[in-house]
């Protein structure tokens, strides 16, 4: 491939050198050529080193067997690498010096790792091959049994309680049965499918979820306990239609992209992409108009509110810095001020500085080998004073125990029971009584009731997946008038709505969240309060965090921001409802969004993660991964930087490996077939896979079909893939490629079966498998 050209589309160009190793990318900009380059050592297929459009370069490093050993980054920071029989990884060495161990079986199976800590997590087998012990670091032991079928049949937990798992003929789980540690049953949970295999019911002890499906198999109608949310799809499969909640929505498609929104009876969003696919501008046509400012590798420098004249309203702008590895580094916003960052080897932030107005602050964070908060400093505020390092005064410091969850900090003591998971927290502020709250936890991990100091106690019910259904406050109300009850409502993994009740029964604020199509990112809020509907545009920032609030007419109502590793501070002004004349008597508009997939609990602080609770103040989740380390090797730990990465469901806090050689140059799999090859634009497929015949064209995105074969080097020849491999663009650059495979699966949804679907950046619907571990295996374009 020479050249690429499409409509709307920067034209992009290729070179090659005389072993058709590609050397240079030449994208066409209306700022001018952006040139990438790739440098190699001798035939070998992998660059040694690519210089990036900026000059920046990144070095590589192999062993004989084409492993890599060693990056070496735009800022001089190095990884390395080590590897062991049959080229599996054995260590790895971050740029501050931190090294994991992985550890393998006599089958070469992954077996556990040691972490930078020296403490083991290790997976024990039995004579099948099959995994039956769970070791954790601080020896923590779950067991799993299996039938003859070698079908999972009960999970036991450290504490003795266990699940008890049942199938059908097809082996598809048809009962679960939580019994605690003295065999008292902690709920049943049902399992219903179609003759096609698909789910159609899912009954548990606080919960019935049902579906109906089209023949298409998409869902069509999802019911909880009685209320549905029903969806309707266009000729070319996208959703276009979701009623049965408070305001319905109407959503219109162009090339695979969201071109228009409606809310209800209000006038729709229309939206307008850039020809590489980010939004561009997003506006009701009645005030609200949002416009966002992409650099040409697709970074979001610059948002901000546009004035009925196409002017920028300064009420609302924000820009953003970034280093030359794409770090964010800086947030300059019209109202909060002015932010900078400096990161550590490890991409976690270890100071910020904040100016606002003529004051200066700043915050230095220290961490440990694992990546654990361990101290926060303040800089004393000055009126534009030099801030020196040297007069920080530690404001916080934490201790973690050896599975790295937090005992200590400040004032405030933890403590877990024999699952991991939070039981008591007890603050011994001088001067004062201690405050003690308890956490009650069901079988299933399962976060069931809070007991705070002050006798409140709250209870928590869930659906058959986990997800939140209602919270209720036991025992006696302060008022009639005070809310005691919240339910809430479900679109497959998005929590759309909240209904509230006061103590004596009737119904107070209900709330609805609409979010950009297949992803997490809110973008509207729909409040009704008696007779009184109001719909508030949401805009966010970097991260699909809510900042602020904004009226129809483009006026902001509420600003949030989330401190990094700290507490959320708000700005509220009251609603102009109509049917008032002055404003004492109106409501004030709030979000309790928090970080994408979190939600505000007020009597807590704590934010509902859909499979966990986070806890800003200490930073960490209460209870341990329930995917283990599939969700990376801190099972308690948020992500390691929240100023640029995101946990929706609670699980995974890491960015999940993915496969490159699968997506990049086709594997030949355990039964001999070829599998895999969905992009030919990057380096290293020759010699391993190839395209025969082009069988679908480009469509609107840039995706196309082909027939491939794919080398097998233990026969030495060509093997034809059965199906067709579906391409990314060949406009998109490898690293383009990732970035969009990690942000479609961060923002999409995972089946039971470890199949995954979601929407990129760019509009394009990605799917794909997972592996045993959590990470991508497979991932490619639906074309």
């Amino acid at each position: 491939l020479s050249s690429l050209e499409r409509d709307n589309a920067p034209a992009v160009m290729f070179r090659y050198d005389d072993l058709d190793r590609l050397t240079e990318r030449h994208i066409g900009h209306e700022a001018g050529v952006q040139v990438r380059r790739w440098e190699y050592d001798g035939v070998r297929e992998s660059p040694s080193k690519v210089v990036y459009e900026d000059g920046s370069e990144t070095r590589f490093g192999y062993d004989v067997e084409g492993n890599l050993t060693a990056v070496t980054d735009a800022l001089g920071q190095r990884y390395q690498f080590r590897y062991g029989a049959f080229d599996n990884l054995l260590e790895a060495t971050d740029p501050l010096g931190a090294t994991v161990h992985y550890h393998y079986n006599a089958e070469a199976e992954f077996a556990g790792v040691t972490n930078s800590q020296g403490r083991d997590w290790t997976y024990g087998f039995d004579s099948s091959g099959r995994l039956n012990e769970e070791r954790h670091y601080d020896g923590r032991v779950y067991r799993y049994q299996y039938d003859v079928a070698d079908r999972l049949v009960q999970r036991t937990a450290p504490d003795s309680s266990a699940l008890h798992y049942e199938h059908d003929a097809a082996g598809r789980i048809t009962r679960i049965t939580a019994r605690k540690a003295d065999g008292e049953t902690d709920g049943i949970t049902e399992l219903a499918y179609d003759v096609a295999g698909r789910l159609t019911k899912a009954a548990s002890p606080d919960a019935v979820v049902e579906y109906a499906y089209n023949r298409a198999g998409q869902v069509t109608s999802e019911t909880v306990n009685g209320e549905a949310v029903q969806s309707g799809y266009d000729a070319g499969g996208q959703r276009a239609v979701v009623e049965g909640i408070l305001a319905p929505l109407q959503l219109a498609w162009q090339s695979g992209r969201l071109s228009s929104l409606g809310i209800g009876s209000h006038q729709p969003l229309q939206f307008s992409h850039t020809a590489a696919g980010e939004e561009q501008r997003r506006t009701n046509g009645s005030g609200f108009a949002l416009r966002h400012e992409w650099s040409p590798t697709g970074l979001l420098q610059r948002q901000a509110l546009e004035g009925a004249d196409g002017r920028v309203n300064d009420v609302l702008e924000r820009r953003y810095q970034y280093d030359v590895l794409d770090r964010l580094t800086g947030i300059s916003d019209s109202h909060w001020g002015e932010q900078a960052f400096r990161l550590n080897g490890a991409g976690q932030v270890t100071a910020e500085r904040r100016d606002e107005g003529r004051r200066r602050q700043a915050r230095l964070f220290g961490y440990d080998s694992e990546q654990n908060l361990c101290e926060v400093s303040q800089i004393a505020p000055g009126l534009g004073e030099t801030l020196k390092v040297q007069d920080a005064v530690v404001q916080s410091s934490a201790r973690y125990d050896a599975a790295g969850r937090v005992v200590e900090r400040c004032h405030t003591q933890y403590r877990y029971d024999d699952c991991g998971r939070l039981a008591m927290k007890r603050e011994t502020r001088p001067g004062f009584r201690p405050k003690e709250t308890y956490f009650d936890w069901d079988v299933q991990d399962r976060l069931v009731r809070v007991s705070l100091p002050d006798g409140a106690r709250w209870r928590y019910r869930y659906d058959a997946f986990g997800r939140r259904v209602s919270k209720v406050r036991e025992g006696q109300a302060p008022s009639a008038q005070a809310v005691a009850r919240v339910a809430y409502r479900w679109d497959g993994d998005q929590l759309i709505g909240q209904q509230q009740y006061y103590a004596d029964g009737s119904a107070a604020r209900e709330v609805q969240w609409v979010y950009e199509p297949g992803s997490f990112r809110p973008l509207a809020q729909v409040e009704a309060q008696g007779d009184s509907t109001q719909l508030h545009y949401i805009v966010t920032d970097l991260t699909g965090t809510a900042r602020e609030l904004c009226s129809e007419e483009g006026e902001i109502r509420w600003r949030g921001e989330q401190g990094l590793w700290g507490a959320h501070r708000e700005e509220r002004r009251p609603i102009p409802l109509r049917r008032y004349l002055g404003d004492a008597a109106n409501e004030e508009v709030y979000c309790e969004l928090r970080y994408q997939g979190q939600l505000y609990d007020a009597e807590t602080g704590l934010y509902y993660n859909r499979h966990r609770y986070y806890d800003a103040e200490s930073g960490q989740y209460l209870s341990p991964d329930p995917i283990g380390l599939g969700g990376g090797i801190r099972p308690q730990a948020y992500v390691h930087n929240p100023l640029e990465w995101i946990d929706p469901f609670g699980l995974d806090k890491r960015d999940p490996k993915i496969n490159a050689e699968h997506v990049f140059h086709g594997e030949i799999n355990k039964k001999g077939k070829a599998v895999g090859f969905h992009h030919r634009a990057s380096i290293g497929h020759e010699g391993k896979a190839r395209i025969s015949e082009i069988t679908n064209g480009p469509n609107s995105q840039g995706v196309y079909r082909a027939k491939v074969e794919v080398f097998d080097k233990a026969s030495g020849s060509w093997v034809n893939k059965g199906p067709e491999s579906s391409f990314f663009p060949d406009s998109w650059s490898r690293q383009k490629v990732m970035s969009e495979i990690r942000g479609a699966y961060n923002n999409g949804t995972v089946s039971p079966n470890g199949k995954w679907s979601g929407v990129s950046s760019s509009g394009v619907k990605i799917e794909g498998w997972l592996d045993k571990v959590g990470d991508i295996n497979t991932a490619y374009p639906i074309y």
